[in-house]
């Protein structure tokens, strides 16, 4: 859990600030993790107050505010990198001709805009999904909108592109692929090869992270038909897309289904006619 950071950079940071870390990692920007600051210090207050001195030797330390220390991620920002804008003269990164950021222009510390601390905070809460048997109402809102329920534009766009890596595998793989998308079959493609038939349902995830909404007649889909094959694509808008592939058997083994929608009717028109 990130529970405390170090670097002179920090000097300009102040309790109750909320401080994002952005890191260059595997040939593009990554969200790497986030400090609610309950406290600045010297070395010598973070090493009594954490009951360590081993520390990295920095005159200033900042201390996570008790109950939101978070475990650290890497977090493609790839999509939303040039959309980012600071309080300063230079607003914003310069990318290059192939949209790329030099990563040293990430080792200045900036002041964010609201607007763009508010991107940051809604990937950073869409990759934050709870894994578990049970899930806090108070937090299912926050996640929900990182599993299908995002801008429809971006969603349209992962999800086109994410039909498009696994056609493209499949295709190499010596597949003849047929898209039946429009029909709601419960699945997306049907891919055909030497006597072989799957039935191929494709979700597309922005992040790292390979969870996602699943509809109920997707779910019966994985349950009832033996030919049925789930593929999801991690990173599915970033130059390296993951395919993460489960026949219907793996994928009800490997996840567990969780409800998140349901019809509210008031309770005077239950017995209303139309």
């Amino acid at each position: 859990m990130l529970d405390h950071i170090a670097g002179q950079q920090l000097k300009r940071v102040a309790a109750g600030d909320t401080v994002w870390i952005i890191t260059y990692y595997a040939g593009e920007i990554c969200l790497r993790g986030r400090i609610v600051v309950e406290k600045v210090t010297d070395f010598e207050g973070a090493a009594r107050y954490l009951g360590t001195s081993d520390l990295w030797e920095s005159d200033y330390h900042l201390l996570a505010k008790p109950g939101t220390e978070e475990p650290l991620d890497d977090i493609p920002l790839s999509d939303c990198v040039a959309d980012l804008r600071f309080n300063s003269k230079k607003d914003r990164l310069t990318l290059d001709a192939d949209d790329m950021v030099d990563p040293q222009q990430i080792q200045t510390m900036r002041e964010l805009t609201p607007e763009s601390a508010a991107i940051l905070q809604k990937i950073w809460d869409e990759a934050a999904m709870p894994s578990g048997a049970e899930i806090p109402l108070d937090q299912l809102e926050e996640w929900s909108r990182g599993a299908g329920f995002g801008e429809p534009e971006k969603n349209r766009r992962v999800e086109e592109a994410a039909v498009k890596f696994v056609t493209e595998w499949y295709t190499r793989e010596g597949w003849a692929v047929v898209s039946v998308e429009s029909e709601k079959l419960g699945y997306d493609l049907v891919c055909k090869k030497e006597g072989m038939e799957e039935s191929v349902e494709v979700k597309g995830v922005s992040g790292e992270d390979p969870r996602f909404i699943i509809t109920e007649r997707e779910a019966n889909a994985a349950e009832t038909l033996p030919d049925f094959f789930l593929c999801v694509v991690t990173a599915a808008l970033t130059s390296r897309p993951q395919l993460h592939r489960f026949s219907g058997e793996e994928f009800l083994d490997k996840y567990n289904l969780f409800p998140i929608q349901h019809l509210a009717v008031p309770r005077e028109a239950e017995g209303a006619q139309t």
